[in-house]
């Protein structure tokens, strides 16, 4: 069976820089063998791409993305306290 874990936003203590390209991890479905996240309105898996942006893995709390070269990690996004992603 696979473990199932569903990330909820978290209100961290300050907030982080934009992602490159604007996106917005809104949640995570976790599990071993088929991990999931919801980028915007898209349900999406790894490999996807996303307004220019490969997600490369989905762990569960976080989305590891890449677009021209450059990787950056984001965790689900706290719409009111508009946090988004980091860079490696």
């Amino acid at each position: 069976p696979s473990d199932v874990a569903v990330a909820e936003a978290k209100n961290p203590a300050g907030p982080q820089a934009k992602s490159p390209a604007g996106l917005i991890v809104r949640g995570i479905v976790h599990s071993e063998d088929k991990p999931r996240a919801i980028i915007g309105t898209e349900l999406v898996q790894e490999g996807d791409v996303v307004q220019g942006a490969r997600i490369l893995r989905i762990n569960r709390k976080t989305v590891e993305f890449e677009q021209n070269g450059r990787t950056w990690i984001q965790e689900v996004e706290d719409e009111q306290a508009g946090t988004a992603g980091a860079p490696l």
